[in-house]
C-alpha cells in the first residue's frame, strides 16, 4: 500500500523507514536483526500554516494506492480528529499540531502524520550550524556552549549528535537525523562509540522539532547528572535495531519531555536510575506529558532501577496516549537492586490507552511459547515489579543466587490516576509480592477504567 498526501490541496513528500514487523527481541548477539523481521513505514512532516485554529482549519488529504479501502483509523483516539471517507482516501481536517497516525486496513501500513507548528528559525550567527535541504554526512556532532543547531525541512544529517558538558545549547528544525550509518558493536550501551542523540553532564539544553531515525541502539538519552532539559516535538521513529529504546532519561533532574512522538522498537520512555559508567545519585523532577506512544516490543512508560544505590523521586506522566501496547503500557520495575534503592513520589495520571483485540505475541529470538505462556505474556495495563533480584553480570544477565540480604529496595507514593482502556488487554493489574522490599510499598490506583474493571480505589 502506498499513498499521496496532499495539504489544502498542495502535495507533500511522503518519506519511509524502517521499523520492526514482529515482536522479537534478545540482548545483543553480536549481530544486528534480520531485514526480514522488519517491514518499511510510510510518515510525513509539514508545518502548518500559522492562521490554523477552530475557525480556520486545513484540509489534509490522503489518497491510498495499491489497496481497496475497508476500515480507516485515526490514532490516537482521544484526539478526535474529524475525518470524511472520500473515494481512494481520507479527507482529515485539522486545527492544531499535533502526530497522529492514519491507519487503512489495520495498522501495518500505518502513515504516521506529523502536523507541526510554524517554525522559528534562528537568525544567522557565528553560533548556528545550519543544514539545509539535502544530505549531510557528520560523524558524530559535538555542538559547543551556546551553540544552536537547525535542521531544514528536508535536511538529511546521517550520523548522531553527543552534547558533553555544554550549556545553553538549543537544537531545532524539522529535519531528520538518521543513524542508518551509525554501528552497534558491543553488547553494553554504554560502551557503544556511536549513538543517535545522547546528552551527558550538560544543562539548559534545548531540543524541539526535529526527527531521529534508526538507532542502533537507545535512540535519545540524558545521563549523568544532565539538568534543566526540555525536549518538545520531537519524533521517533524508524527504530528497528536489537534494543533500540525511544527515550531514556537517566541520573538527570528538571527534566520535561512534550509533545513527541515515539515508535520504538523497545520501550518508549524510560526514567532510569544510575546505571551507566559514572552515574550516581538519581532522577528528580521528570515531567512527561502530551506525548503519543506507540511500542513494537517493551513497554510504553516505564521507571526502571538497577544495581547502583539510587532515588528516583518526583516523576509524573500526565496526558500520554499509548496508541499500540505491547508488553506493559504502565510499569515501575527494579532489577539487580541494591544496597539502598528509593523509588518514591511516582504519578502515572490520565493515561489513554488503546490495545488491540488480538495483538502479535512478544518473544525473544528462538523462544517456543506455549499457549498458556503466550497468553500470560501480553498486554498488561499497570506492571509494578521488582525483577533478578541478585548479582548483576555481562549483558544484562543477573546471578539470582548470589546473596541478597544486604538489598534494600522501597516504594514510596506510587500513584496511578484516571487510566483508561481501549480495547481488550489481558491482564489489567499486576502487582508482585512487596515482601520482597525492604518495607511495604505505598500503591494507590484511582479513577481507572481498565475495560471490564474498574479501580476506584486500591491501596
Amino acid at each position: 500500500m502506498r499513498y499521496r498526501v496532499f495539504l489544502n490541496g498542495q502535495s507533500l513528500p511522503v518519506q519511509s523507514c524502517r521499523v520492526s514487523a514482529v515482536p522479537i527481541n534478545r540482548v545483543w548477539p553480536g549481530r544486528q536483526r534480520p531485514v526480514e523481521q522488519t517491514a518499511d513505514a510510510p510518515f510525513v512532516s509539514f508545518d502548518l500554516p500559522r492562521e490554523t485554529d477552530i475557525q480556520h482549519p486545513v484540509l489534509l488529504t490522503v489518497q491510498v494506492i495499491g489497496a481497496q479501502i475497508q476500515t480507516a483509523e485515526l490514532r490516537p483516539k482521544a484526539a478526535a480528529i474529524p475525518f470524511t471517507p472520500v473515494q481512494d482516501g481520507l479527507d482529515i481536517q485539522l486545527t492544531r499540531p499535533l502526530s497522529f497516525t492514519v491507519e487503512i486496513n489495520g495498522y501495518t501500513d500505518a502513515l504516521c502524520v506529523f502536523a507541526n507548528p510554524p517554525v522559528a528559525r534562528p537568525q544567522p550567527s557565528e553560533n548556528l550550524i545550519y543544514f539545509g535541504p539535502g544530505e549531510h554526512r557528520v560523524g558524530i556532532l559535538r555542538p559547543r556552549d551556546n551553540q544552536t543547531v537547525f535542521l531544514e525541512q528536508g535536511a538529511v544529517v546521517y550520523g548522531g549528535i553527543l552534547l558533553q558538558g555544554v550549556k545553553n545549547v538549543h537544537i531545532c528544525g524539522r529535519g531528520i537525523l538518521d543513524g542508518s550509518a551509525l554501528k552497534r558493536t558491543t553488547p553494553m550501551y554504554d560502551q557503544q562509540p556511536e549513538n543517535l542523540f545522547v546528552i551527558r553532564e550538560s544543562e539548559n539544553v534545548t531540543v524541539e522539532g526535529i526527527i531521529l531515525q534508526d538507532a542502533p541502539c537507545w535512540a535519545f538519552t540524558t545521563r549523568n547528572g544532565c539538568r534543566h532539559i526540555r525536549i518538545e516535538n520531537v519524533k521517533l521513529i524508524g527504530m528497528w535495531r536489537y534494543n533500540a529504546d525511544g527515550f531514556d532519561i537517566c541520573n538527570s533532574y528538571d527534566v520535561e519531555l512534550c509533545r513527541c512522538f515515539v515508535r520504538s522498537y523497545d520501550d518508549c520512555l524510560v526514567v532510569r536510575a544510575p546505571y551507566l559508567t559514572g552515574e550516581e545519585g538519581g532522577c528528580e523532577k521528570i515531567y512527561l506529558h502530551d506525548n503519543v506512544l506507540w511500542c513494537d516490543w517493551g513497554k510504553n512508560m516505564e521507571v526502571w532501577s538497577g544495581h547502583k544505590e539510587s532515588l528516583i523521586i518526583d516523576v509524573t506522566f500526565e496526558r500520554n496516549d499509548c496508541i499500540r501496547v505491547c508488553h506493559h503500557a504502565v510499569s515501575i520495575d527494579t532489577w539487580y537492586g541494591s544496597r539502598n534503592t528509593r523509588v518514591e513520589n511516582i504519578l502515572y495520571r490520565d493515561i489513554r490507552i488503546q490495545a488491540d483485540s488480538s495483538p502479535l505475541v512478544p518473544c525473544l529470538e528462538g523462544e517456543q511459547l506455549s499457549p498458556e505462556s503466550a497468553a500470560a505474556r501480553t498486554q498488561t495495563v499497570i506492571s509494578v515489579a521488582v525483577r533478578k533480584l541478585g548479582k548483576i553480570l555481562d549483558n544484562q544477565q543477573c546471578d539470582e543466587t548470589a546473596e541478597c540480604s544486604d538489598l534494600s529496595v522501597r516504594y514510596k507514593k506510587l500513584r496511578f490516576e484516571n487510566i483508561t482502556i481501549d480495547g481488550d488487554a489481558r491482564r489489567f493489574v499486576s502487582l508482585f509480592d512487596s515482601s520482597r522490599l525492604a518495607e511495604p510499598m505505598e500503591v494507590r490506583i484511582t479513577g481507572c477504567d481498565l475495560g471490564a474493571v474498574r479501580w476506584n480505589e486500591q491501596s
